[in-house]
């Protein structure tokens, strides 16, 4: 490659067109020093641009005006509008050193195609950072920007700022990673307008997404992404993970028209957010403020630690969904995945906290929450928080699918929460709503209760109970204490259900608060058990003002094998009518 230097006006610099570069070879300079392009278009066509640990700029711009070169990227003045910047055919620009350089794009559109590569890599100093700041940003055909460290520096930065949109589709990726003991870098995605994440590589499996990843002693970084419209479909991905000693950082989401995820890619990748740790580390957090927020099809958010078991794991993570309008988990995947939200651990550590407020929330077909620990760590909590009304039904479009809520605490931790707000709760066709401890030891047993300003609705489907347990099994584990409260509450095949078995917990009661009015019919099922258990079992509290049992349905306490004995049943009522009960 050949390189010309003279007067600016002699390639169109200051005309009113801008003079376009076309390049199909590799340019390198000395380790510490930069490239820098700057035309009305700008076209790799298979080649590199190589100067470890310096800067390489390409900036695309029209008419004239001033480029201004620094460390931290290029200042652009007096310009009218910004041309095209496309790497294609494998391009590449690297910048990798043992001090990582850094990578300032600016201007219109901004395409990678082919395979084309940034790579921005370090060891033992720390990276640079690669800043993109353009109109449109498209990368296709298993293209990646890169950052990653593999010694003690920390991995630069990734920050995609788009005027109009973010679009990663083919297995194309953005990625931060560490292979030893700095961190990984973050990455920043902003668009004015919206970003996409679909579809992925046949030939390498690869997903589209947004990556951070560490496989030894360091943290994977943090990813933000802000935009009107957030989408992932196809197995498009965010996703931090750490499969060693370090934690797996947290994702953030703010899309303030809507969040859709939805599908999986042909090999069976699926769409989603995930955080998690293998081993030792706990995995990240993921924070999530939108509009309308939708999974469908096994698109689900996930944050697990220890999965591979052992001891002295990490702790999963908090998942915050804040909708200003609705949120809806639905369906399952061809492989059975459902939609939904899962945090566990499996070694060692606690389970998080899963909270999730909107105006109408769903979940539907399989569509599911849940917070488990295992090993020793207190249980998850999960809050629902509904403006409008909360459904679970496991039947859409005549498909069905048991959706679900369940905590789940197994060692020697305290149980724990589930809690659900709304204005109406529906539980529907089968849905389940679960709280287990098993083996605690003594811990404290948690809550669950379910709270509707106006009706709670529990209805079973042709062949399957809509259920709500509290269960204790084991080495001191009790069960949590149910709690409805509503002005109405209308049981229509449901069953509620408090159980001790081999253990000396205590068992958890059943409080039923509906001030207008308690019906209870379809053979619903109201009781509390205790097997081979050395407390009595629990107490059943009825408080309303007009209660009517019907249709074969029953309120029970029974005890089996000299267990400390069955509990009570307390009934207040201004008016009771009983009949075929």
């Amino acid at each position: 490659t050949m390189l010309t230097m003279g007067n600016p006006t002699t390639f169109g610099c200051l005309g009113p067109t801008a003079a376009s570069i076309a390049m199909n070879g590799s340019v390198t300079v000395p380790e510490g020093h930069s490239i820098s392009l700057t035309a009305g278009d700008i076209n790799l066509n298979g080649g590199t641009l190589l100067a470890p640990g310096g800067t390489v700029s390409l900036t695309a711009i029209s008419g004239a005006g001033e480029v201004r070169l620094s460390d931290t990227g290029p200042t652009l003045s007096g310009f009218d509008g910004r041309g095209s910047i496309t790497l294609e055919g494998g391009a590449g620009v690297d910048v990798s050193a043992e001090a990582g350089g850094s990578v300032f794009i600016h201007g219109g559109q901004f395409l990678m195609t082919g395979g084309s590569v940034i790579d921005d890599g370090t060891g033992d100093q720390d990276g640079g950072a690669v800043a993109i700041d353009v109109d449109n940003v498209e990368l296709r055909e298993a293209s990646m920007i890169s950052a990653g460290t593999s010694g003690a520096g920390h991995a630069g930065s990734v920050s995609l700022t788009a005027t109009n949109s973010v679009t990663l589709q083919d297995g194309s990726s953005v990625t931060t990673e560490t292979r030893g003991n700095g961190n990984g870098g973050d990455i920043s995605v902003t668009a004015g307008d919206r970003i996409e994440l679909s579809g992925w590589d046949s030939e390498t499996g690869q997903a589209s997404g947004l990556f951070s990843n560490s496989t030894r002693f360091g943290d994977s970084g943090n990813i933000r992404v802000s935009a009107p419209v957030v989408t992932a479909e196809n197995g498009g991905q965010i996703n931090t993970s750490a499969s060693f000693f370090g934690d797996s950082g947290d994702v953030y989401i703010t899309a303030s028209d809507s969040l859709y995820m939805a599908g999986e890619a042909g090999n069976g990748t699926l769409s989603g957010i995930f955080t998690g740790n293998t081993s030792r580390g706990s995995a990240g957090d993921v924070q999530v403020s939108a509009g309308d927020v939708t999974f469908l099809n096994g698109a689900h958010i996930m944050g697990e630690a220890g999965t591979f078991g052992g001891r002295n794991g990490g702790d999963s993570a908090n998942v915050t969904i804040d909708a200003t309008g609705d949120v809806l988990f639905r369906g399952i995947a061809s492989g059975g995945f459902t939609s939904g939200v899962f945090s566990g651990t499996y070694s060692g550590g606690s389970a998080g906290t899963v909270s999730i407020s909107g105006n109408n929330i769903g979940l539907i077909q399989g569509g599911g929450i849940v917070a488990r620990a295992v090993g020793g760590g207190a249980a998850g909590q999960i809050y629902i928080n509904a403006r409008g009304d909360f459904t679970m039904d496991s039947i859409y479009d005549g498909v069905e699918s048991i959706s679900f809520i369940s905590v789940e605490m197994v060692g020697e931790g305290n149980g724990g929460i589930i809690s659900i707000e709304a204005e109406n709760v529906h539980l529907l066709n089968g849905s389940e709503v679960i709280l287990r401890n098993t083996e605690t030891g003594g811990g404290a047993p948690g809550r669950l209760s379910i709270t509707a300003r106006d009706t709670i609705y529990q209805i079973a489907s042709s062949r399957k109970y809509s259920s709500v347990f509290a269960e204790g099994f084991g080495d001191g584990a009790s069960s949590a204490n149910i709690t409805y409260n509503a002005q109405n509450i209308y049981f229509d095949g449901a069953l509620i259900l408090t159980t001790l078995r081999d253990t000396e917990g205590t068992a958890g009661s059943i409080t039923l608060n509906g001030s207008n009015g308690l019906f209870i019919t379809g053979f619903s099922q109201i009781g509390s058990n205790s097997f081979d258990a050395s407390q009595r079992g629990g107490d059943i509290f009825l408080n309303t003002s007009d209660l009517e049992i019907n249709n074969s349905s029953y309120i029970f306490t029974n005890t089996y094998f000299d267990s400390g004995g069955a509990g009570n049943i307390y009934i207040n009522a201004d008016e009771l009518r009983i009949a075929d009960a």
